[in-house]
């Protein structure tokens, strides 16, 4: 199974928050993140050819620290790019109950640590679609679309839904399909 993303830069999310009401959009829960992410050498090379290739990567490893309520969990996250279209990954998560031997595996496997990205999100669903409203530290506030559980057959066919829920029902123009991470590598790299 497959998880297609969308997402887009927004200005106010107050305003997005709103309209997703209006349309009917359920209150999930708000949750505050830490997403360290890591790539292996052979894959990256170095943060140069990283930036230069775009962060275009083939096995993206995350370990995400969450903060919801009085709870904290940490999920290590395998995301494999099986084609051209970053909107669309395989992805495998596990809960981890110690993050810093986690750590020292990635380290052992030759893993570098490439970036950290700080968020507070907001996750709503309607239309059996995942709404999240996120401000992130590093790269302002996006609201993202998100479909997970999608089966390889339905991949186009689910981006098409999602880019048209965004584009028609919540006005928004501009929709990316690249992950938070690579227009981290873009832009703060």
């Amino acid at each position: 199974m497959y998880e297609v993303e969308l997402r887009s830069r927004v200005d106010d999310l107050q305003k997005m928050e709103n309209r997703l009401k209006r349309l009917g959009a359920k209150f999930l829960s708000e949750v505050e993140e830490t997403d360290t992410y890591y790539g292996m050498k052979w894959d990256v090379g170095s943060i140069k050819q990283l930036k230069r290739n775009g962060g275009r990567i083939g096995i993206l490893l995350r370990i995400r620290k969450r903060a919801e309520d009085s709870r904290t969990r940490h999920i290590f996250t395998m995301k494999t790019l099986p084609s051209d279209d970053s909107s669309i990954r395989e992805e495998v998560e596990l809960d981890i109950g110690d993050p810093e031997r986690m750590r020292e595996v990635l380290g052992a496997m030759r893993a570098l640590e490439i970036l950290t990205l700080h968020k507070r999100r907001r996750k709503f669903s309607l239309k059996n679609i995942d709404f999240l409203l996120d401000d992130i530290r590093e790269l302002g506030t996006w609201i993202e679309a998100a479909r997970e559980g999608v089966p390889k057959g339905h991949l186009r066919e689910t981006r098409e839904e999602l880019e048209r829920f965004m584009r028609r029902e919540l006005g928004i123009e501009n929709v990316e399909s690249l992950g938070y991470f690579r227009i981290a590598v873009q832009e703060l790299l």
